[in-house]
């Protein structure tokens, strides 16, 4: 190579190099409690960085996402001035009654490079759309679903643990497939008996919850800790 296209050549370089680090695209840290998801530039070739420290990031797209968060749904009015999370979920029971039901859980993002990988691969290019598109959905189902099942009134009396064992075993599990069934009950404010329509397990053979297909299965996602608020 002749000196002038070797000068050339060296100033390319040093001036991608410059462009880079002017775009900020020239190191990247991963912060203790989250990892990222990394597509290099050109080939496009994904990896993933999990250990906490400074790396090479050469121009390559990064996708940040966190091991582990909190997800929380609340009403206006017992929300924390601290804490900005989505709204409560409404549901409606068996017998037409309404309300918004606060919530919390934690959500565990993959811990394998595979399925990390394959959520970037899906789009899902960060947490908070993990958390609208996969999250939100599977809790809004439990909870509409489980509210079916039962009056207003029983769910805050003698149904109130069927309540939070049912959501919460549909949220960590799979929804559970049901069948209608009518039945009779007395208008607490008519004191009139009227026929209502209920959502009801359908079990196997053996007693076991049949279940719709679990909408977080091959994501290596799993929300824990779910706890009803109010």
């Amino acid at each position: 190579m002749s000196p002038r296209k070797t000068f050339f050549t060296v100033a390319a370089v040093i001036g991608a190099i410059i462009l880079m680090m002017a775009a900020g695209r020239m190191m990247e840290t991963v912060q203790v409690g989250y990892y990222h998801v990394i597509q290099t530039m050109y080939f496009g070739n994904i990896h993933v960085k999990s250990l906490p420290g400074t790396y090479l990031q050469a121009g390559a797209d990064v996708y940040v996402y966190p091991n582990e968060e909190t997800f929380f749904a609340t009403t206006e009015k017992d929300a924390d001035d601290d804490i900005q999370g989505a709204d409560g979920f409404a549901v409606e029971f068996a017998d037409a009654s309404q309300c918004t039901i606060s919530m919390t859980a934690r959500i565990r993002l993959p811990s394998n490079d595979i399925d990390r990988k394959s959520l970037l691969e899906k789009s899902y290019l960060n947490y908070r759309t993990i958390e609208q598109k996969l999250v939100k959905p599977t809790v809004r189902a439990a909870l509409v679903l489980t509210a079916n099942m039962m009056t207003a009134q029983q769910s805050y009396d003698e149904m109130r643990q069927d309540f939070f064992f049912w959501a919460k075993d549909q949220i960590e599990n799979a929804p559970y497939q049901t069948e209608t069934e009518d039945r009779v009950i007395v208008d607490p404010i008519t004191v009139k008996e009227t026929t209502k329509k209920f959502r009801i397990i359908s079990r196997d053979e053996f007693g076991k919850p049949l279940r719709q297909m679990n909408p977080l299965k091959g994501t290596g996602i799993e929300i824990t800790n779910f706890e009803i608020k109010k």
